[in-house]
């Protein structure tokens, strides 16, 4: 289970990197999307500690993203 959810979380990690270069906003969207199914799918095949981990990696960026969105 945990190679399943390791080969899952590279898959969303390599295509959050392509959709940030993509310039058709339908393919991003598209591939963001994907990315974001690889992410779920990866926690159902992930013991709980390394959900727990990845819940907090969340917590922090998307709380620095607001944080930098806010001050621009």
């Amino acid at each position: 289970m945990l190679v399943s959810s390791l080969i899952s979380l590279g898959f969303a990690i390599a295509l959050f990197l392509v959709s940030a270069k993509i310039a058709n906003q339908i393919w991003q969207l598209l591939v963001a999307l994907t990315a974001l199914f690889c992410v779920c799918s990866s926690l159902f095949f992930s013991p709980v500690p390394i959900e727990v981990l990845i819940v907090i990696a969340l917590l922090i960026t998307t709380k620095q993203i607001h944080t930098l969105n806010h001050n621009n």
